[in-house]
């Protein structure tokens, strides 16, 4: 049980170390979109400082409105996704108790079902804002999905760092921050 601790520990600062430098790396590129749009819409985000980092990190220029930021939250999103699958299988892995190591395996299968918002962009791209927003709200249900008292919050940081369910919320958010953003867009057929 020791070694495992130590184990996920040191895996818990390679994760952090992974979140942080994503984190400068994306800041040091500035969008030059309209600075009011893109406070004006990540003040409806649940975490609204990560929502304007990431938005102030994307590679756009000075012509993105409203659905270029939603695709700039996707990419951000994609990003920690892929940081968070790597982890669940490293973290699996290395799992001895059975429950833990099934835990981080779903988790694993749901964020890879989501490592592309590709779809999503597409359809936004060609203004189906519908299929858009069906997407990309099916998307943002499994992170929560993985979140959930049944997966990930159920055992709690003693077998699961504190990383992963950081990086859990911070891609729960980008995604519902997106969401958020295409909803005003999306008319029922």
């Amino acid at each position: 049980m020791a070694s495992f601790l130590a184990r996920v520990s040191s895996m818990a600062v390679l994760v952090f170390i992974m979140f942080l430098t994503s984190h400068q790396t994306l800041s040091k590129k500035f969008v030059n979109a309209d600075e009011k749009l893109f406070r004006e819409l990540c003040s409806k985000a649940k975490d609204e400082g990560t929502c304007i980092q990431c938005v102030k990190g994307g590679k756009w220029s000075a012509d993105v409105d409203a659905i270029g930021i939603a695709i700039i939250l996707m990419d951000c999103a994609n990003f920690h996704g892929a940081c968070l699958v790597q982890n669940f299988t490293i973290l699996a892995s290395q799992a001895t108790d059975e429950r833990v190591k099934n835990s981080l395996l779903e988790c694993k299968a749901l964020m890879s079902a989501v490592q592309d918002f590709q779809s999503v962009k597409d359809s936004l791209y060609r203004q189906d804002y519908f299929d858009g927003y069906l997407g990309m709200s099916m998307y943002a249900q499994y992170g929560a999905l993985c979140r959930s008292k049944h997966v990930i919050d159920e055992l709690g940081p003693e077998k699961v760092p504190w990383q992963v369910f950081d990086g859990i919320t911070v891609w729960v958010n980008l995604s519902e921050a997106a969401l958020k953003i295409i909803e005003p867009y999306y008319q029922p057929s």
